[in-house]
């Protein structure tokens, strides 16, 4: 909702540049007041820079480029099998996440849920914008990467490394916008800029906390199943903001989306 109204009057690279160094100010600050001070090594700054650029500046660009020439349907399932990449990168790059034929079901019974939900059209589009489908594709499996990435570099306390690695993305994609967007010569409505400033402090700053605290406590598997419940909160939000009513269809995809997370939620704890 705050991308939507943002974009009308900001370029997607340069309001990606705009919430990531908000946020990157906020985390930097209460990072310092948490008191937890770590020697920037070579190893911790590479891990600023790989999870900066595989959380951030990749999957934000390929996936805000993609969108141009794909439905935001097609966009959702491609997205979709950031759980199941998860699963298999997990799998074999950490050692408490083993392969479990109920992880599986559990993912394919929630990706069915999605498709479901997007409505079985959406996938007449596919193979037809290939090159933008493999971006946003590609960014699905840039966050499959990050997620168990971060699964692997638990020694960095999460308020340190969600400062680090915001900074990092900030840095990344600054030079594109300054290159491809000229962002000074942009004119943002004062309705842009407070949705800068929530997508900012919300959904960068408050979420990359939520997002490292998470997958510490549930695992990298478990949490990819947030990419299932986008767009079922997509359903809610129209529906409590926008007068929208939801049908059987966003019914049956609400229930096999939940059954999908049990189950992928209940196979962890049996870990």
């Amino acid at each position: 909702m705050f991308i939507k109204v943002a974009v009308l009057s900001v370029p997607p690279l340069t309001l990606a540049v705009m919430r990531l160094a908000l946020a990157a100010a906020l985390l930097g600050a209460y990072a310092w007041r948490t008191g937890v001070r770590i020697p920037l090594t070579p190893q911790v700054l590479f891990t600023f820079a790989f999870v900066g650029c595989f959380g951030n500046a990749l999957p934000f660009t390929l996936i805000g480029w993609g969108e141009q020439a794909v439905s935001s349907g097609m966009a959702a399932i491609l997205m979709g099998a950031m759980p199941l990449v998860t699963l298999i990168l997990a799998h074999h790059f950490t050692q408490d996440e083993p392969f479990q034929r109920g992880r599986l079901l559990g993912l394919l019974i929630g990706m069915s849920g999605l498709a479901i939900l997007v409505g079985w059209d959406a996938l007449s589009d596919l193979g037809g914008a290939w090159v933008a489908q493999m971006a946003i594709l590609g960014g699905a499996v840039s966050y499959a990467v990050n997620t168990v990435f971060t699964r692997r570099n638990l020694h960095i306390p999460g308020p340190i490394l969600a400062a680090g690695a915001v900074t990092a993305g900030t840095l990344m994609l600054l030079p594109l916008a300054l290159l491809l967007e000229q962002p000074w010569q942009i004119q943002p409505t004062p309705s842009a800029l407070w949705s800068i400033v929530a997508l900012g402090v919300l959904s960068t700053a408050l979420a990359t906390l939520l997002y490292f605290h998470l997958v510490r406590a549930i695992g990298a598997t478990a949490f990819s199943q947030v990419n299932h419940m986008i767009p079922i909160m997509g359903v809610l939000w129209g529906t409590l903001f926008l007068g929208e009513r939801p049908g059987i269809r966003e019914l049956l995809a609400l229930i096999l989306i939940l059954i999908g997370v049990w189950l992928v939620n209940h196979s962890a704890r049996r870990v």
